[in-house]
């Protein structure tokens, strides 16, 4: 049974309806404000925490930071090379390959994950903004 802390509360909070996929720092960012007090080792430790309790899911697809997202069910992101935002892709992964997987092998998570560039950046490119 994991400890409802008011910090593990503050960072539940600040990922509730967050779709920006944020970076241990930006969470910790968020928190402070909020909880002076926390700690960077807390607030990664509780994002770790979160994470073995399937709470949230870490995303890799970053390579110079760890991304944390509270939709736990398997789903596709992009990674904006441009602006470096990771977005939710509305892609259905099909449940049969989410099935042949899991029957073949032992899973920890599955990622699927798609680099490239937003729609926003790709229309600032076409507008000559970048």
């Amino acid at each position: 049974m994991v400890k409802n802390t008011a910090q593990r509360e503050a960072i539940k909070k600040a990922l509730q309806n967050n779709k920006s996929h944020p970076s241990a720092k930006e969470i910790f960012d968020m928190v402070s404000s909020q909880l002076p007090y926390i700690t960077k080792p807390t607030v990664y430790n509780v994002l770790h925490s979160m994470v073995e309790n399937d709470e949230l899911q870490i995303l890799t697809i970053d390579e110079e930071s760890l991304r944390f997202d509270p939709e736990t069910k398997p789903h596709a992101h992009l990674f904006c090379i441009s602006c470096r935002r990771v977005y939710d892709l509305d892609i259905n992964i099909p449940e049969s390959l989410i099935q042949q997987i899991l029957k073949r092998y032992s899973v920890s998570n599955i990622e699927l994950n798609v680099r490239g560039t937003c729609l926003s950046c790709k229309k600032q490119k076409k507008e000559g903004g970048i």
